[in-house]
């Protein structure tokens, strides 16, 4: 019995020797934890590309609702009426990041990148005759647009302090038409001017560069304007092509194929809504060849700025 009573007092003796260590290794985890827990995760590349789906700006310069829309349009010199229907899109980013950084103005040395979205449009268009489709062609239409980001903020800062810098609808080469839009005060916006405006990044893409528009450059139209649109040739090529283009309309978004006026030069004019608190519009062109076909070119998007 006595042995056993010193085993007793032994076992007793030991476990409160351990208990307290016990207690101090659970505790130094949990400050562990809490220590990782306060450091979060930063991906550059992820938080520049939540910034063109979520904020207010990215939704608008590169969204993708309403940019094929189920209205009938004519193809000249065909009399029948034409639809497309998009059947789905898919979307992709490249995000390329500055090496180091670069002096901006008053900002002193900044990080920079450009955001590469490029969505396909896979589209069905239907040639219809006194209701009746007769005619389908399925294509894929593949869009791309840009953005230069700098990084203003720190990480403490939503998205990790990048904002949207510059954008370009159009991409590294001009667009297959020259596109102006004359403004009621005669003012004309030319398509070309937002890609070849200001150069922001020269350091990051190597095989090209497109130029960008800053956001507080992007020309002004007047809320409730009318807007004259046209297209003409560019070079002296002898194919012919044939225009859409998709704006916001009083209600929502409408899609429209431009009046032709002669061989290869179209015109339209485009009522702007009232009473929309947007601070930026695209206005969204598409442009085909006029053959039997009628293969899909290019599309761009010419960015404004609205004012009410």
């Amino acid at each position: 019995m006595p042995n056993n009573a010193n085993a007793a007092k032994n076992n007793i003796r030991l476990s409160i020797l351990i208990w307290p260590v016990w207690l101090l290794l659970a505790l130094l985890a949990l400050l562990l934890a809490c220590k990782e827990k306060d450091v979060p995760h930063v991906n550059d590349v992820e938080e520049i590309i939540r910034y063109a789906q979520e904020t207010y700006e990215g939704k608008l310069l590169f969204g993708a609702d309403s940019l094929v829309l189920p209205e009938a349009y004519k193809i000249y010199p065909d009399t029948a009426d034409y639809r497309d229907s998009l059947l789905s899109r898919t979307r992709e980013y490249d995000v390329f990041l500055g090496n180091g950084e670069e002096i901006y103005e008053h900002f002193g040395l900044l990080r920079e990148a450009v955001l590469v979205q490029k969505d396909v449009l896979t589209v069905k268009r239907s040639r219809i005759v006194a209701g009746v489709e007769t005619d389908t062609v399925v294509q894929d239409r593949e869009i791309r647009r840009y953005g230069a980001f700098l990084k203003l903020g720190d990480d403490s800062n939503d998205f990790v302090g990048w904002l949207l810098w510059g954008y370009n609808g159009i991409g590294e080469l001009d667009p297959v038409p020259i596109f102006t839009v004359t403004k009621p005060d005669q003012s004309v916006i030319e398509a070309e001017s937002f890609s070849y405006q200001d150069t922001l990044i020269d350091t990051i893409l190597k095989v090209y560069l497109p130029r960008f528009t800053r956001l507080q450059s992007l020309d002004t139209v007047t809320a409730a304007s009318k807007l004259v649109l046209e297209a003409k040739k560019r070079g002296s090529n002898n194919l012919e092509y044939f225009h859409l283009y998709t704006a916001p309309g009083i209600d929502r978004y409408r899609q429209f194929s431009m009046n032709r006026l002669g061989t290869n030069s179209f015109v339209d004019t485009l009522q702007t809504p009232s009473g929309v608190p947007r601070r930026f519009s695209v206005i969204f062109v598409q442009t085909f060849f006029e053959t039997q076909d009628k293969k899909f070119i290019r599309g761009f998007f010419i960015p404004y700025q609205v004012v009410q």
